[in-house]
């Protein structure tokens, strides 16, 4: 038996989901969820996506943090192995594999890293019935837009690496390449999107946002809306150090190109 919580924001929480429902299968192991609701992720999850059949159970709590601590300890007395955030980062960093934890009777692994590859990414994660909606309005163009991701907010490295300057500069170069280019902007940051409407106008497009506000429901939902737009774009420019910009590129396995002000692009 497999319990677990994905930690972090949409994109980590992704990865982890998508971990686990593949070692499940790989293994035969039921898969118990925890999904906590805290400022990160302030929604449930059948807000965001229908859940999934690889699921045995789904647990949602709310996760404040002066609590946190005593519902972490129940839990490393709840499982024959526990695996906090610390030691799956570890494992993952050092390639060990998973799938031998699973012979321990009870496993609880809590990260916010891919700790299992899945050959068919994501497809276990259907976005729910009002984001499905909101998507049908984009479908028809998005196949010959470029997707375009600029991170912001509290990401000090995307900052640093993927300059706005930079994003400019490789989606003049697109336009060069071929002047009917359109693109997809998914942004954190409502400025970056007015600055490159006034260099773009109508080539720019984008799924208006309730808001932008890390915690707020609407944003979360807005966020899942853009993160599937990007991946139905025929390639994407991403940020440095987002798992966003990741996970978007891997929905559908389209051509990734990181923003960088780096010589090699990592």
């Amino acid at each position: 038996m497999l319990r677990l919580e994905p930690i972090g924001g949409l994109g980590n929480r992704m990865r982890v989901l998508d971990s686990g429902i593949a070692l499940s299968r790989s293994t035969g192991s039921e898969l118990h969820v925890v999904w906590t609701i805290r400022h990160q992720m302030p929604c449930r999850f059948e807000d965001l996506f229908e859940i999934p059949a690889a699921f045995t159970s789904l647990r949602q709590v709310r996760d404040p943090r002066l609590l946190r601590w005593l519902r972490l300890r129940r839990a490393r007395a709840a499982h024959a192995r526990f695996i906090d955030i610390p030691e799956a980062h570890r494992m993952v960093v050092a390639g060990e594999s998973f799938a031998p934890l699973l012979k321990s009777p009870g496993v609880m692994i809590r990260t916010y890293d891919r700790f299992f590859p899945n050959a068919r990414p994501y497809t276990d994660l259907v976005p729910a019935a009002p984001i499905r909606q909101a998507l049908a309005r984009y479908q028809e163009l998005l196949p010959r837009m470029v997707g375009v991701h600029i991170r912001r907010q509290d990401n000090r490295q995307s900052i640093a690496i993927s300059p706005t300057e930079q994003f400019l500069r490789k989606m003049r170069a697109e336009l060069a390449l071929e002047p009917a280019t359109e693109f997809f902007l998914a942004t954190d940051d409502l400025s970056e999107e007015a600055l490159l409407r006034r260099e773009f106008g109508a080539r720019l497009h984008t799924h208006p946002k309730q808001s932008v506000r890390r915690g707020d429901k609407r944003s979360a939902r807005d966020a899942v809306v853009d993160l599937y737009c990007l991946a139905g774009c025929r390639k994407l420019l991403g940020s440095f150090y987002s798992t966003f910009t990741d996970t978007a590129a891997a929905i559908r396995g389209i051509p990734l190109e990181i923003v960088s002000v780096r010589p090699d692009g990592a």
